[in-house]
């Protein structure tokens, strides 16, 4: 009886890859051609045919990603409700197939693919050759060089060296310099794999790259095309490190004036990414080392870059629209916490009552919502994203899903839902609690102090402070009372960590010794143990959490002004510290008692 996986069955396929260059697109192209002609296969009942054609398919729908060396196939878009094809991921029996058919297999995309996954799986040369012929078999123009043809020539250089198959890496060497020595748009590119340590050609050759690298850069500044001269230059200051002192400090100042050029273009349309190349600049000009930046004038530059950044930072903030959503009636919600404080027989049993007003969600129950919806992501997931304060810095980045980012868009998503827990618990329970609660009580100093002294959090000798600071909070000034909570809220997590025995207190070679920060403390593995992983993270996303609220360090460094220090955040941060008090209990109470 006769395979289905046989060379005889793919021939009768008579599968043919013949699309113009300009509907094109390299291996994806090849896996939506094979995926075609398997359905229709499919539909005349061939299949076995079918089978053979998904299969190979599947083969081609890894990208290339050339610059991996060990590992260089991967899922084309990076979806966790879709299977991820690795070469692992065929079978003997597909790998016996792939061998068997590799002579007659005439397209040279899909030859090349099959031929390197055995490679891949079987290390044999024969096959790592195959792969490198059928690599560079591509011709070299303009309308095929960025459809995937620059990275099988980069694949097929790192296969050369791995074998030490001299004749292909002579082949690729030639076909690469005549391609270079002509003008078009691939030079650049075609430059970058020429000067790959793997090709190793010669130093004379280098110098002429290097030095045409620098007339076409020169050229495209020259006309205006600020982005592509410092393309040009970028490749040529790596090279010149290390062999051209002066000429590589030349490469960095005109890379860090192209990169200023092009904001004060981009300042009139965009100050956000005015500030990405100021920013760039600013990185150049650091790059020169300190005694040649006098003599250079670079010193005054940077002075000038840094008010530019600051300048367009506050700026961008100006441009960007502000999205509105819908309202949300969540008049039940405060009616509800209004009725959970009211009517009861002391200050006390009510204030116990409005530390308990809202319950959010648990961090595995939001990562669970969170991990589902990346299953099916949205075109910003795969975006690379900043986050900016309300001062114009950037004060954290997101790499985009598809850039091996899965997990901090993750963290990203969640931090974002906590953020949308907090306005709700603040807008719909705790200010609602909280203005029926000075209705019907008089929160007065004394019984905030008595309650700091009977909770085991306060530390001794910390009552008037905190309670004082919790006090400003009953009264609605939330700016103060946050600028006073932060420092003590860290001293009462420091204590409590060093009460179950965590180390706090590092200790230097010369033996000095420091306290660690309010976020160092919460990565301490005693915090899961103290406090519990949820409020762990609320703590985390409220006062240390770049993407969180911060504001730890805001309120240190005096970011808060008179507005965003009674943010809805310094609310719920009042609140939870509040909570906190009343309802901490330690392991091991050794000076305390819960508040009754």
């Amino acid at each position: 009886m006769e395979k289905k996986l046989s060379k005889s069955n793919f021939i009768a396929c008579e599968w043919h890859f013949d699309k113009a260059t300009e509907n094109h697109h390299g291996y994806e192209g090849v896996m939506e051609s094979l995926s075609i002609a398997a359905r229709e296969k499919e539909k005349s009942g061939e299949s076995e045919q079918a089978e053979i054609l998904n299969l190979l398919s599947n083969a081609t729908s890894m990208y290339l990603s050339a610059e991996d060396i060990n590992k260089p196939f991967k899922p084309l878009w990076k979806r966790s409700n879709l299977p991820f094809l690795t070469p692992d991921s065929f079978t003997q029996d597909a790998l016996v197939f792939f061998e068997e058919i590799l002579p007659v297999v005439d397209n040279m995309w899909l030859k090349a693919r099959l031929a390197d996954l055995l490679w891949l799986c079987k290390k044999k040369g024969n096959h790592a050759k195959i792969a490198v012929n059928a690599y560079i078999s591509h011709s070299i123009d303009s309308g095929n060089w960025h459809i995937g043809v620059s990275d099988c020539f980069h694949r097929a250089i790192i296969l050369c060296k791995k074998i030490n198959y001299k004749d292909g890496s002579k082949e690729i060497k030639n076909k690469l310099y005549t391609s270079f020595q002509k003008d078009s748009p691939m030079c650049r590119s075609l430059a970058q794999l020429l000067l790959l340590n793997e090709l190793d050609i010669k130093s004379n050759c280098r110098v002429n790259i290097v030095n045409r690298l620098i007339t076409l850069g020169q050229k495209l500044s020259e006309s205006g095309d600020y982005l592509g001269s410092i393309d040009y230059f970028d490749l040529a200051e790596k090279e010149q490190k290390n062999e051209d002192e002066s000429e590589w400090l030349n490469c960095l100042l005109f890379i860090a004036d192209s990169n200023k050029h092009q904001g004060d273009l981009r300042s009139s349309d965009s100050q956000s990414v005015a500030k990405y190349f100021y920013e760039e600049t600013l990185k150049y000009y650091l790059k020169i080392p300190n005694k040649y930046r006098e003599e250079l004038g670079v010193q005054k530059k940077i002075i000038t870059i840094r008010d530019k950044i600051e300048i367009s930072g506050k700026n961008a903030l100006a441009q960007m629209v502000e999205l509105e959503l819908p309202p949300v009636d969540i008049s039940d919600s405060v009616k509800k916490s209004r009725e959970h404080v009211s009517g009861k027989e002391s200050l006390r049993i009510a204030l116990l009552y409005f530390s308990t007003v809202c319950i959010l969600p648990s961090l595995k129950d939001v990562k669970e919502v969170e991990q589902k919806s990346i299953e099916n992501p949205s075109i910003i997931d795969d975006i690379h994203s900043i986050i900016i304060a309300q001062d114009g810095r950037c004060v954290a980045s997101v790499p985009g899903i598809n850039f091996d980012g899965v997990d901090a868009v993750l963290n990203h998503r969640i931090q974002k839902n906590f953020q949308i827990n907090i306005c709700f618990a603040v807008k719909g329970h705790i200010l609602p609690a909280l203005s029926k609660l000075r209705d019907e009580y008089s929160v007065t100093l004394p019984v905030l102090k008595s309650l700091c002294e009977c909770s085991v959090l306060v530390p001794k000798g910390r009552e008037n402070l905190t309670a004082y600071a919790l006090w400003l909070g009953f009264g609605g000034d939330f700016g103060n009372a946050i600028h006073l909570l932060c420092p003590q809220f860290e001293n009462m997590i420091r204590v409590e960590l060093k009460r179950v025995g965590a180390q706090t207190r590092p200790i230097t070679n010369n033996g000095i010794e420091h306290e660690i920060g309010l976020s160092n403390l919460m990565e301490l593995p005693e915090c899961k143990e103290v406090f519990g992983e949820d409020l762990v993270f609320e703590i985390k996303s409220i006062f240390t959490d770049a993407l969180g609220s911060n504001l730890r360090n805001d309120v240190a460094h005096g970011f808060l002004d008179d507005s965003s220090s009674s943010s809805i955040q310094s609310v719920y941060a009042w609140w939870m510290i509040l909570k906190m008090i009343i309802h901490h209990r330690p392991e091991n109470p050794g000076n305390g008692s819960l508040a009754k």
